[in-house]
């Protein structure tokens, strides 16, 4: 049996049924969020994902994959909420998001560094919880594939080949690119 990682728990491969493969729950400015909080309304957020994932059970679907990682406001308690309000299988990516340039904290450590914490979050868990990743997401944009792009498609890869998860991404990918071994 092959189980992947949901964020109420492992989900045996084949009760995994109709799945929508790209599905933010939520997707938000971080540091927007951090610093001007009272723009957002967690309420109102957490009812209307519950209205819409409601909305696509009512259709057949079983299970949902969430590609919101880091820079996308990736909080995987309000996830966990809405799966379990929801009865619905979701599946949490790791990874980072970026447009062209990735936090300076990852600019100035190893693509290494980077993997593991990716791998961290699919064997230990997510943001001190322990709700594991169950896939790792990298994308593309507009810029292409910049220096930091590569870092983190770089790390996804080296992620993959520690646990063997992956994901490309082309509903946010403007371009594929292909890169020389991690």
């Amino acid at each position: 049996m092959t189980f992947i990682n949901s964020v109420t728990g492992p989900v045996n491969a084949s009760e995994l049924g109709l799945t929508l493969i790209h599905e933010h729950m939520r997707v938000r400015s971080e540091s927007v969020h951090a610093q001007f909080p009272h723009l957002y309304d967690e309420k109102q957020e957490i009812a209307k994902a519950v209205e819409q994932v409601i909305r696509v059970k009512k259709l057949g679907v079983n299970t949902i994959c969430d590609p919101t990682v880091m820079e996308q406001g990736r909080d995987i308690r309000f996830i966990e909420k809405i799966a379990r309000e929801t009865d619905t299988q979701i599946i949490a990516a790791t990874g980072i998001y970026t447009y062209n340039y990735i936090p300076t904290h990852f600019q100035t450590r190893s693509i290494d560094y980077m993997a593991d914490l990716f791998v961290r979050d699919i064997e230990v868990g997510i943001q001190n919880t322990s709700i594991k990743a169950g896939f790792l997401k990298c994308a593309t944009d507009a810029p292409g594939v910049t220096a930091d792009v590569e870092k983190v498609m770089r790390a996804v890869a080296r992620a993959h080949k520690k646990n063997g998860r992956a994901d490309y991404d082309p509903f946010t990918s403007c371009k594929r690119h292909r890169l020389k071994a991690a």
